[in-house]
């Protein structure tokens, strides 16, 4: 965990502190483990071991819609949550994709001041782990918070604001390094909404282009940079 998300996840803590819920928002006497579904609300947030919370991700929501939790389990959660991804794990053991969107992470309006600003200063720290972790992968992290109600154009303006040479890296990563060279894209984005769309279309973007060549040609003279820049414009 790096020492940014490590602030974020203390001041998560502090901002979703509350009372445990009435109830725990999914199917009751279903799909948990029912000693689990009995013990978890007697715990604090901090102290829910992993398997209780992808326990309570393998069951099914009960509010409308059954994808985004009520709030007050969801604000119950949110810290230990965003503390088992800081720390590389998947609460919800099928993909990180799914794990902010149960929460609603996303929406404004669900949440306090305060929370809204964790919630972004968590998303800024969590792109920019990326950076030196080489297992992740970059459209999976962005299908985690775009679904979770995050705005894309957010996320790729923070990928701009990174040194280049970072960005050329995981995009060649992702996109050349495994297989036949390709634009990964994750099979949890739902194609059809216009959030989805927006961000492959910033894979294809002039602006992406533009920003890896103005980089790659001020450093000429690097054929290793040079050689993974043209691999990834290729692809653009």
């Amino acid at each position: 965990m790096t020492p940014e998300l490590a602030r974020t996840v203390e001041a998560a803590y502090v901002a979703f502190k509350c009372l445990p819920p009435e109830d725990l928002g999914v199917c009751h006497r279903c799909c948990m483990e029912e000693w689990i579904e009995d013990d978890f609300l007697n715990h604090n947030p901090r102290d829910l071991r992993a398997n209780y919370i992808s326990d309570w991700y393998f069951a099914a929501v009960t509010a409308a819609g059954g994808v985004v939790a009520h709030k007050g389990i969801s604000e119950f959660v949110m810290p230990r949550v965003l503390e088992l991804l800081a720390e590389g794990k998947d609460p919800a053991t099928v993909g990180e994709e799914v794990v902010l969107e149960r929460l609603g992470a996303g929406l404004t309006d669900r949440w306090s001041k305060t929370q809204n600003a964790t919630l972004e200063d968590f998303k800024c720290a969590y792109l920019d782990s990326l950076i030196n972790d080489k297992g992740r992968m970059l459209d999976d992290v962005l299908c985690m918070f775009v679904n979770a109600g995050f705005d894309p154009t957010s996320l790729t303006d923070r990928l701009l604001g990174w040194n280049p040479r970072d960005l050329i890296e995981i995009l060649h990563k992702d996109w050349v390094r495994w297989g036949k060279p390709s634009i990964w894209r994750t099979a949890f984005w739902d194609e059809k909404t216009m959030q989805a769309k927006q961000v492959m279309e910033w894979y294809h973007s002039n602006q992406l282009r533009n920003h890896i060549t103005e980089y790659a040609a001020q450093h000429s003279d690097d054929a290793e940079l040079s050689s993974k820049a043209n691999a990834i414009l290729r692809l653009i």
